[in-house]
């Protein structure tokens, strides 16, 4: 089963609702398992949600397959567009992509 990890960042941006996107992802992807990352899984890929553009959230010892969707602005639209763009690569490196 495919499976998505969520990253979220210091949360110092209190406008942005980073649980609430998070959200959004989980329930669009019901069909993947979607969670909290940790450093014991691997993941296809991991979804850093952040609240700003400083995107601080460290992404040290997270194992991902095919990279890292760095979100660092409330759109959901790029967001899948991104998310999808990783799952449907062939390569196994990881990398990382901005929305």
């Amino acid at each position: 089963m495919t499976k998505i990890g969520i990253k979220y960042c210091g949360g110092c941006n209190p406008k942005y609702d980073r649980v609430a996107f998070a959200n959004k992802i989980k329930e669009l992807y019901q069909q993947y398992e979607v969670k909290a990352v940790n450093s014991n899984e691997t993941f296809d890929c991991v979804v850093v949600v952040s609240g700003c553009h400083a995107a601080c959230a460290s992404l040290k010892d997270i194992n991902t397959r095919k990279g890292f969707v760095i979100v660092r602005r409330d759109d959901i639209d790029e967001t899948l567009k991104r998310i999808q763009s990783i799952q449907t690569s062939s390569s196994e490196s990881s990398s990382e992509v901005y929305v």
